[in-house]
């Protein structure tokens, strides 16, 4: 955190000076690589074990530490703070620092006419002009917060699966966010490279490779003669389903893109052919009609038998109004 103070407050002196800086994005970078070290060192303070039947209570991480007493109570306090700040607050602040350059790294969701070539270049531009988008370099524009997701699965393997209590809850949920994991990275590919998204894909398989084989581990299967068997066939499938990604990653770009990019073509010739075509002049050739408006002469016999009866109702004593004065009113 220290480190992360200095380089904002070197970026922004640099900024003043109008020069560009990348203190912040490559502290962020070495953040987001020792972040789950960290978060499982922090989160090991939660962790005690009982013995003689809940008599002792000692953490896990250093047994001269007794969960009972006042000590520990503390270290759980600053605990539970830096796990705010770092498993919560790190992806939460790579978020922020991406939303801010979401229309840059993603120019396409704003513009869905832009051709390839000219998303490429905005997004370049804005790589150059705030380094802290080189979180989403490596990633496919509407995949602009893929590093983040990695950070959460990475979290998840090595921090979070300490809450639980037992190893073979532990298992389980070990590989349940494995294969998920795996499932969604190979539906999404979300890398530009093929051959980094192929080598991504193998190191998920690695993981659930190596939950299996501590499964096989713990039933005894890898014990006697048939050890070295097992951990041979284990070894030949794991190098064969490596050499199958690499080359299936060699090939080009899957039907699906092409078919997407083929049909954003055809929309935008579609909408530049009618923005070049000239609307057609409609023209009237109806004649004028002239309306002669003439206004009501003194000689109105409505107006005359009206003042009639106005004044025979006046010489009639009664307090009618006659039409006569309901004319002069409209």
């Amino acid at each position: 955190l220290f480190v992360l103070g200095l380089a904002t407050l070197w970026e922004g002196a640099m900024k003043a000076r109008n020069r560009k800086s990348q203190s912040i994005s490559l502290v962020m970078q070495g953040l987001i690589l020792v972040l789950p070290t960290i978060s499982r060192r922090i989160c090991h303070s939660f962790r005690c074990s009982d013995y003689d039947d809940g008599t002792y209570l000692f953490l896990d991480a250093d047994m001269s530490i007794d969960c009972k007493s006042d000590k520990y109570f503390l270290i759980r306090a600053y605990a539970g703070a830096m796990v705010v700040v770092y498993p919560l607050g790190i992806p939460l602040l790579a978020y922020s620092m991406l939303y801010k350059l979401r229309k840059g790294l993603n120019p396409r969701y704003w513009d869905p006419l832009l051709t390839d070539d000219e998303v490429a270049q905005r997004r370049e531009e804005t790589i150059k002009q705030f380094p802290t988008a080189q979180l989403a370099s490596l990633f496919k524009p509407r995949f602009m917060y893929w590093e983040i997701f990695n950070t959460v699965r990475r979290l998840t393997l090595t921090s979070f699966v300490l809450a639980c209590p037992t190893l073979a809850i532990t298992t389980i949920f070990t590989m349940g966010v494995s294969i998920v994991t795996l499932a969604v990275e190979r539906e999404a590919q979300p890398h530009h490279n093929r051959s980094l998204g192929g080598f991504t894909y193998a190191m998920h398989w690695q993981i659930v490779m190596l939950v299996l084989f501590s499964l096989l581990t713990d039933a005894g299967f890898t014990e006697g003669p048939s050890a070295l068997a097992l951990s041979g066939m284990l070894a030949f499938a794991n190098a064969l389903l490596i050499a199958n990604i690499f080359w299936s990653s060699r090939g080009n770009d899957s039907a699906e893109e092409s078919e997407f990019r083929n049909t954003l073509r055809d929309l935008r010739d579609s909408l530049s052919r009618s923005r070049t075509r000239r609307p057609k002049q409609i023209t009237s050739e109806v004649e004028p009609v002239e309306v002669e408006v003439t206004r009501f002469s003194s000689n109105n016999p409505l107006h005359a038998s009206a003042k009639a009866a106005d004044g025979a109702s006046s010489a009639g004593g009664g307090r009618r109004r006659g039409w006569g004065s309901l004319w002069d009113d409209l």
